[in-house]
């Protein structure tokens, strides 16, 4: 079948009224036909879109426009295809774009140009009407761009996501910069990304695209996964900067659902290493290797392999046993007998005081007992502060066994580090010591007494139910005064990231509709976007109450954040995150 038939099937009839056989012919065409692809893609585009609200110079902008061409130029090419799209949208629709072509700007023009994915924009199932003007586009990725008079318009960037035939081996790479940040944040951040981008474009089989064909989603409210699925890529890396600091993070996304595929990857550019962002890119590059071209039962042989490989350092050894919980559950099956004893040996006799301190935090919750006396004797007499605290907490999953409770108390009570000589949840001997020897009932009891102690900052206040220094007592479920507190606390709090924190910790406790109208207030009009976005996570659990429906879209439609629109897009689906 040729074009011009193609053409003609899909001009005669609405994509729905297809027969099965006319379906499969003219997608088996747009398979082989680049031309036509192109034109399939620009008649979805056109069709979802919505008649734009005219401005109220509109006819003297398009006489003037007429007047200052020549006459052949006002005549518009068109193809038989586009031609349809134009009749079932109508003529206001039609006239309304030729504006938004000027507006938009580059962006629109970049994607005009590029080539399509190599899978060719699906047909619209069957029995599923087309997108009609007016219409709301539903599961489809479109996002909205301004209109000419700054309405928001759909972008009409439909796809049957079922259909698309995603390259395992494509990522695309989307850089999220802080126009917040100040200077040295933003230039530090436009390092960490190319370094980012050098190692990710010299692995071998990678097909990394962070070129226009990226920039070109610049002026669409999609998100990073709807831009890969655009591209045919099966993964996304998004690539950001954390709370206006000089640093950078990364998480990659698997296309189809949205979920982390390779961890989320953090770093913040500590003063005097220069060479940070190499670091940090070299662990992105093999976390995305990882999670693209092995399965997870060969990372972990690998990684037994490294704790194994005495040619290798200790450090890099030592490093590898956080790579052996990747099974199900975070599973401790791979750490077998040889394992435990390499492990254990490196944070026993290790020149290296960092890599005795990894060995004893990558073997915590590991029961084995042989792991009993090696831990004891670093308590007692490791010269490294940092190496005896993993010791103690480590200790903590064997405190009903023998010596282990005489142990910690002797610790917590005669370490020589008795006080906190590093930041914020630093521990020191004597507390990781004292911690140990709480059950996790007991953690989790005395974070929600910590909640309510106002005598402390609110900072300290809430630190324990943000993060736990050893996995242990966590996540700790908030009773009905404690949400109240921290409500209170973030409802008051002028610090964006204590504020985000705040409501994202809300999440574990029941939901409270007092709490609703000051979030609704954060998701419209906060400035900072981690704020917005944590409000938005929250609402998920109050989408019964029509008006946070109603800020959810109106978040998902306007606000100029990705993370904002995804965390709206997964409230209204009903996911609690």
């Amino acid at each position: 079948m040729n074009c011009q038939e193609v053409n003609f099937i899909v001009d005669a009839r609405a994509p729905e009224e297809l027969s099965s056989a006319e379906r499969q012919t003219v997608e088996l065409h747009l398979v082989s036909c680049q031309a036509c692809r192109d034109a399939w893609a620009a008649y979805r585009e056109l069709a979802a879109e919505q008649p734009p609200k005219m401005p109220r110079d509109l006819r003297l902008r398009i006489a003037a426009a007429l007047a200052a061409r020549a006459p052949a130029e006002t005549r518009w090419p068109r193809r038989s295809l586009l031609l349809g799209g134009v009749l079932l949208v109508g003529a206001a629709v039609a006239a309304g774009l030729a504006l938004h072509v000027v507006d938009r700007g580059p962006g629109l023009a970049r994607r005009a140009d590029e080539a399509a994915p190599a899978a060719a924009p699906a047909l619209p199932a069957a029995g599923v009407p087309a997108p009609v003007a007016g219409a709301p586009v539903s599961g489809s990725g479109a996002g909205d761009i301004a209109s000419a008079d700054g309405a928001a318009v759909p972008s009409g960037a439909a796809t049957n996501r079922a259909a698309l035939a995603l390259d395992p081996h494509s990522l695309v790479v989307v850089a999220v910069p802080d126009g917040a940040a100040g200077p040295r944040a933003a230039a530090e951040f436009a390092q960490c990304h190319e370094q980012v981008l050098q190692r990710l474009r010299a692995l071998d089989g990678l097909n990394v695209i962070a070129d226009e064909r990226v920039s070109a989603f610049d002026a669409f409210n999609l998100s990073p996964e709807e831009i890969a699925r655009e591209l045919g890529a099966a993964t996304v890396l998004v690539v950001s900067v954390m709370n206006h600091e000089p640093s950078c993070s990364a998480t990659q996304l698997d296309a189809q659902t949205g979920a982390a595929r390779a961890g989320i990857l953090v770093f913040v550019g500590p003063e005097g290493q220069p060479d940070g962002w190499k670091s940090f890119a070299a662990h992105v590059a093999e976390s995305v290797r990882d999670a693209t071209f092995k399965d997870t039962s060969t990372v972990v042989a690998e990684a037994q392999a490294t704790v194994l490989n005495t040619a290798l350092s200790d450090g890099e050894r030592a490093s590898a046993l956080f790579k052996l919980r990747q099974g199900p559950g975070g599973s401790l099956a791979a750490y077998d007998s040889g394992i435990v004893a390499a492990a254990a040996q490196i944070a026993t006799t290790s020149r290296d005081a960092g890599a005795r301190e990894v060995a004893w935090v990558g073997l915590r919750g590991v029961g084995d007992p042989s792991l009993l006396q090696p831990l004891l004797h670093s308590l007692a007499t490791d010269p490294a502060e940092n190496a005896r605290r993993a010791a103690a907490l480590a200790l903590a999953y064997f405190v009903d066994e023998p010596g282990v409770r005489d142990a910690l108390v002797r610790a917590a009570a005669e370490d020589p580090s008795d006080h906190r000589t590093g930041p914020c949840c630093i521990l020191t001997v004597r507390e990781a010591a004292t911690r140990a020897l709480l059950s996790e009932q007991e953690l989790r009891d005395l974070a929600l007494a910590t909640v309510m102690n106002t005598a402390l900052t609110d900072q300290e206040r809430l630190r324990p139910i943000t993060s736990s220094v050893d996995g242990r007592g966590f996540p700790v479920p908030l009773n009905d005064e404690a949400a109240r507190a921290i409500f209170d606390m973030g409802r008051r709090s002028e610090d964006p990231i204590f504020r985000s924190q705040a409501w994202y910790s809300l999440r574990r406790g029941s939901p409270n509709p007092a709490f609703a109208q000051v979030l609704l207030e954060d998701l419209a009009r906060h400035p900072e976007e981690n704020v917005r976005g944590a409000a938005a996570a929250v609402l998920a659990r109050y989408t019964d109450d029509p008006s946070v429906r109603t800020g959810l879209e109106r978040a998902i439609a306007e606000d100029a954040s990705q993370n904002v629109r995804g965390n709206a897009r997964t409230a209204l689906d009903g996911v609690d995150r």
